[in-house]
Formats: C-alpha cells, structure tokens, sequence
C-alpha cells in the first residue's frame, strides 16, 4: 500500500496506523506560521539577491540568500504585521528555515527579529540541509520586523535557503507549513479511517509529538474492533514507572479499572495486559532495557488466547475472554494516571497477526529506531 511507511510493514486487516517517521503521517506539530506566503514578499536590502534556483527541498522551493562585494551584512527581510501582538507582552518569537551551503568556505547566518540581534548559525562548507532556529523575547523586540542575512560582509557569497517559520509562543521551530495547522492535521491515521487530535499531547524541542505523564492522551474513538480478533503493534519509549501505566487502552473516558475491557501498559521494567478489574493481569518482565529505550511492543487476541510479543518475539500467553463493553481507544491515558512516553509508530489490525507476522513488522522497524 503506498500509503504506508514501508512495505515490509504488514498491510492485511489495518484500521489504523500512523507512523512519526513518515512525513505524510506526522506532517508536524500544531502551529501557525506568521512568515509571508512566498519568497516575492521578502524584501531584498541594499544589493543582496533573493534568486530562485529552482531546486525543492520537501517541496518547498529554495533561493539564495546572497550578498555581493560592495555589500553590508544584507539579507531579505519584511515586517511581518502584527507579530508582537500576536506573541503578547511576555511571549517569545521564533524563525526558522532550512539553509545549506554550498560555497567552499563555512559562512555564518544570523537573523534580526524585531531589531533584536540573534546569535550567528556557522553553516559549514559544502554542506547539506540544516534547521537553523532563533528564538527571542517580545519584550527585546520594538518592531515586527524579520530578516534573515549571511553574516559575511563585503564579499559575493551565499546561503540557499527554504521558505522561514516564523511563530509565536513556541519557544523552538516546527516543520513547516503555509498557513496554519490545526490539532487535527498533525498526525494522520494513513488508513484514513481515524480523525487524531493532537490538542491533548505535548511537544519537545524538536517538534516531536511526547505524553509529559501529566495529561497527554490521544482519543481514538470507536476503531470498530468488537468483540472479535485484534493486534495492535507499536513502537514506544517508556520512561521509568513505579506505577502501572497505560500507553493503549479499551475503555471511556475516565481512567478507572471499572471503565474499561482492557489494557496495555508497563511498569518498572515489566510490559502488562490487564482486563476489566485487573481481574487478569499478565505482568511479564521485559529486561532491563525496556525503559528508558525504544521498544517494539505487540499484543495479539484471537478471541480466547491473549499473546504478548517484545521485540518480535513472544514472551507470554494467556486464555482469557475479554470484555466487550466499550467502543472508545485511547493512547496514554490510564488508570488514575497518564503515561511518560513517546510513541513513534502504532498500528492496530481487526485480525490475529501470526507470530511470524509479528517478527515482520518489528523487523522493518529495528534499524530505524536501533532496536
């Protein structure tokens, strides 16, 4: 399916899946950029050049950023209105865009925003794409002025560069977008089937989609499993817990052992399934790597038998009937309390994965996340 990461992956019975690797999938956190449309609203200073090369970066076109003998620190700039009230009195402003080098001689690239000068960014000889970020205090700023400038004075030289982020309130730069994007167009299920909203899960420095164990949780609705064969497979990064805590869920929305058929979770160094009233509960030590590290997790139900895989490889099993009393999935919300973790692929299928299936799916993931 050319909706998928990768074809390795197992495609059969899938009605939901997303993955933060692939950019169709994550196109990115939540976000508005208050930067110009295009690069023809850029304004150029003096003799410096803004020239389309015809290059693309992520479908992005690319231009130099260029400066010339006879020229002072120039650059593209505009005066984004509007920019500090945006931010208001106490918020911070961030640009941001993707810049390389392809001089043979390293360059420096520094940013004005609101007139406030920025720290330079060396951009090394003949190098490849970089994000280049600068943040900084409304209160430093006077103006809504941006501007973006090699950091080399009278000398012909430049700097290819995409089209800038700027955002307010971030505090780090975002992937790009034109326009806005909403909590609802940062995460996609590539089956289609699933609307995700991200208005309830955190982000690193990075831009990376986290749960902070505070609140974070993603409502999934009804996925349409029943009462019949399921899988779900993921790719996680538990931190440490003395608790039981829940990265996948059956259940509504409160966070009681009442209020739910079953779940998947950890603690300490052990990965769990319990149903309905911790009246089965499959605690299964899973090494002393298991926190703190990226782990491929798997539970599979054929209607009598539960199984439990780590790493590709089954680790317990155990006959039980599992309660069908409510529709609603959830990631990392649990019970009276909410994961610390990062989830970096999950897909769940409406049938009994083999094991052999199972071992497919983590092998087409391991060496992405050095499992």
């Amino acid at each position: 399916m050319s909706t998928l990461y990768s074809p390795k992956i197992k495609t059969d019975g899938l009605v939901f899946m997303f993955d933060t690797r692939n950019k169709k999938s994550y196109p990115g956190e939540p976000t508005t950029n208050y930067g110009p449309a295009s690069f023809g609203d850029w304004a150029t200073e003096g003799t410096a050049e803004r020239l389309a090369l015809g290059n693309s970066y992520e479908g992005q076109p690319t231009y130099n950023c260029r400066t010339e003998v006879g020229a002072s620190y120039k650059g593209l700039y505009k005066t984004v209105s509007g920019l500090r009230t945006a931010a208001g009195s106490s918020g911070t402003v961030t640009v941001s865009c993707m810049v390389r080098n392809n001089n043979s001689t390293s360059y420096n690239m520094f940013a004005y925003i609101g007139h406030d000068f920025t720290s330079t960014r060396n951009i090394a000889a003949n190098s490849d794409w970089q994000k280049v970020q600068w943040t900084v205090n409304q209160s430093s700023m006077n103006n809504d002025y941006v501007e973006f400038r090699p950091y080399t004075n009278n000398a012909s030289i430049y700097l290819e560069m995409t089209m800038p982020m700027v955002e307010v309130n971030k505090g780090h730069a975002t992937q790009f977008v034109d326009g806005t994007r909403s909590a609802t167009q940062g995460l996609i299920d590539r089956t289609g089937n699933t609307t995700i909203d991200l208005s309830n899960v955190s982000f690193d420095s990075n831009a990376q989609m986290t749960f902070d164990g505070t609140d974070d949780y993603i409502d999934l609705g009804n996925l349409g499993l029943g009462a019949g064969a399921f899988t779900v497979s993921a790719v996680i990064y538990p931190t440490l817990a003395s608790t039981y805590h829940v990265f996948f869920r059956k259940g509504d929305s409160s966070t009681s052992n009442d209020n739910m058929d079953w779940s998947m979770g950890y603690d300490y160094n052990q990965f769990h399934v319990r149903t309905q009233n911790a009246s089965v509960s499959i605690n299964e030590y899973a090494g002393a790597n298991f926190v703190n590290n990226y782990g491929h997790v798997a539970l599979t139900y054929d209607g009598s038998t539960i199984r439990m895989y780590l790493n590709g490889s089954e680790v317990s099993n155990k006959t039980v009937t599992l309660a069908n009393n409510y529709s609603n999935y959830s990631i990392g919300r649990g019970i009276n309390n909410y994961a610390n973790l990062t989830v970096k692929a999950l897909a769940v299928y409406n049938k009994t994965l083999t094991a052999a299936e199972i071992l497919q799916n983590y092998n087409a993931t391991k060496s992405r996340f050095g499992l």
